[in-house]
């Protein structure tokens, strides 16, 4: 019986629930049968119930008879059945949950003509749980009752902060993974913590992770390699930094860049992926006609920056980050007066605006859902409008067209090879 919860589950096959029929297997907290396909939300009702209890696995095709296992008929085959579970657990489970269902399993005693397969649903304990069904249907969780029947109920009150419990600890984790980047950020930028000594310089500080990072993405010893398979051609240079570049720390690979805006990047086991920045350029070398670059916030290179740091993560993410709910953490700090400089024309000549003539500093959280995984231009958009209100340039994004305009910026800034 072991082997449905541990093999492989493309590589579950039919003598394998045989073996489950041959031994008189019963219903319990982590197994159930289903000798037709469930609808939507009774099939998410199960799932979730399992995930927010022990995990656990669902068998559909097999036939019970007071909770033990009677018969394995299967069902017609159901076209893209894995597929269609997938995606129902994580657009209408919140969190989104994923589960492993195996490919059709044919039943070997069914007709020609008639054709019947089973499959499996594995369910994994979840340390994301409470998983809610979308649109107010409740939260349930898989228990035996008093009369020793095992059911799907809507949770209780102790059995929901039992949840909730282990989703901190979840959360716990991916703070403090940001809170370490904060502290690398402020060394690298030269401030001391614990001490008077404070940079002024503005800078920005960007973080995109997993909404919920219960397991690492990528383990530390493969760390580096994994970031030079996903590294960018950008403006003529590896991006983000070839290997001498990379210096490995605590779970994280860092890159850091001296010349020019200084830059900090950080791609953690996590799946956390972190730039800081410094946005003046006061000590930066004169341009092309000789005269010494502005003091400013070239508001040019910090979008394009942001725009390289996206497009890393969704080619770093690909095939590695499942999910569809992303965070992004931004702040921008040192930024009251600083005039934003821009180029209007292209032909080296700038123009200053004021910039943020009261907040010093701003934290910026967002939360961004996606059916599909990661969505780099969804996220690029959502944050180009939340740099620029913080900065006093709402006019700049004041409509769909206007934010396209700057994303379109951001990416010839960029230059990314294809």
């Amino acid at each position: 019986m072991a082997s449905i919860y541990s093999k492989p589950i493309e590589q579950i096959e039919y003598d394998d629930l045989r073996a489950l029929l041959d031994t008189g297997a019963t219903e319990n907290l982590r197994l159930e049968f289903k000798s037709l396909p469930p609808s939507r939300d009774e099939l998410l009702k199960k799932v979730s119930g399992m995930a927010n209890a022990f995990g656990g696995v669902l068998i559909v095709g097999a036939e019970e008879q007071r909770g033990t296992l009677s018969g394995l008929p299967g069902v017609p085959l159901k076209e893209n059945y894995p597929q269609t579970v997938e995606q129902w657990c994580s657009t209408s489970l919140d969190p989104w949950l994923r589960c492993e269902t195996s490919p059709a399993i044919p039943n070997p005693s069914s007709s020609d003509g008639d054709e019947r397969f089973l499959y499996v649903i594995r369910v994994p304990e979840s340390p994301l749980a409470p998983h809610f069904l979308v649109g107010r249907k409740g939260v349930y969780v898989r228990v035996v009752e008093t009369s020793g029947q095992v059911q799907t109920s809507l949770a209780e009150h102790s059995e929901l902060l039992r949840m909730v419990d282990r989703r901190k600890a979840v959360l716990e984790r991916k703070h403090a993974a940001y809170k370490r980047f904060l502290t690398r950020a402020d060394h690298f930028f030269g401030e001391v913590p614990g001490t008077p000594y404070k940079v002024t310089e503005p800078r920005l500080t960007f973080s995109i992770s997993p909404m919920y990072p219960m397991n690492d993405v990528c383990a530390e010893v493969d760390l580096l390699k994994s970031v030079e398979e996903a590294s960018l051609i950008a403006r003529g240079e590896s991006y983000p930094g070839s290997r001498s570049d990379a210096a490995s720390q605590v779970q994280s690979i860092i890159y850091t860049r001296e010349h020019y805006l200084r830059r900090l990047i950080e791609v953690a086991t996590t799946g956390q992926i972190s730039m800081g920045l410094s946005l003046s350029r006061q000590d930066s070398p004169a341009n092309a006609r000789g005269a010494k670059n502005p003091f400013g916030i070239d508001i040019s290179s910090l979008l394009g920056e942001l725009f390289l740091l996206i497009s890393l993560a969704s080619k770093w993410y690909s095939g590695r980050a499942q999910g569809t709910q992303f965070s992004v953490l931004l702040q921008l700090r040192s930024i009251r007066v600083v005039p934003v400089v821009y180029y209007p024309y292209g032909n080296g000549v700038h123009e200053n605006v004021p910039g943020s003539p009261i907040d010093d500093s701003c934290e910026i959280s967002e939360d961004l859902y996606f059916p599909e995984g990661f969505d780099p231009d969804a996220t690029m958009r959502q944050v180009v409008k939340r740099v620029l209100y913080s900065l006093n340039l709402r006019s700049w994004v004041g409509s769909d067209e206007a934010v396209e305009k700057r994303v379109k910026a951001a990416s010839d800034y960029a230059m990314i090879q294809r």
